[in-house]
């Protein structure tokens, strides 16, 4: 029993250094609209280089897959300007994965799929991810403040 308060309460200082002093992270943030209520952006974390869109999906049994377009950007404004950053890279969370591939999910399980793209500015509040001519989540409010 002491034990397991010991390892609770290491977690928690672990979980609130590591919070700190790694990246600006939103769980789960409220999203306006989005095209498939399928897949969830789960957290947005901004670190020192990159943003960073983690979506959950989850798999339909069989033959059910996700692909990322290399045409996928994340769109925002800043002052009076509106941008585009394009998608870098695409991540499982413990390897790359290939933009534009089809990943099979033949369960009916949760995958975490990480969007990687180019460090917004800080006092970015509300982005926008989508693939050109395809599907988007808008209005995403994220905290980041400037």
């Amino acid at each position: 029993q002491i034990m397991r308060q010991v390892r609770f309460f290491l977690f928690l200082i672990l979980m609130s250094f590591s919070i700190t002093i790694a990246a600006q992270t939103t769980v789960f943030p409220t999203v306006e609209y989005q095209t498939d209520k399928d897949v969830v952006i789960s957290k947005v974390s901004i670190i020192s280089s990159s943003t960073i869109v983690s979506v959950r999906v989850q798999g339909h049994g069989k033959g059910s897959w996700i692909e990322i377009s290399p045409y996928t950007y994340l769109c925002f404004l800043y002052g009076s300007s509106s941008y585009q950053y394009p998608i870098r890279a695409l991540s499982d969370g413990v390897k790359a994965l290939s933009l534009g591939q089809k990943y099979y999910m033949n369960d009916y399980s949760y995958y975490t799929i990480d969007l990687i793209f180019d460090k917004i500015p800080l006092g970015c509040n509300v982005i926008t991810v989508q693939e050109m001519d395809g599907w988007f989540w808008s209005g995403i409010h994220i905290n980041n403040p400037g």
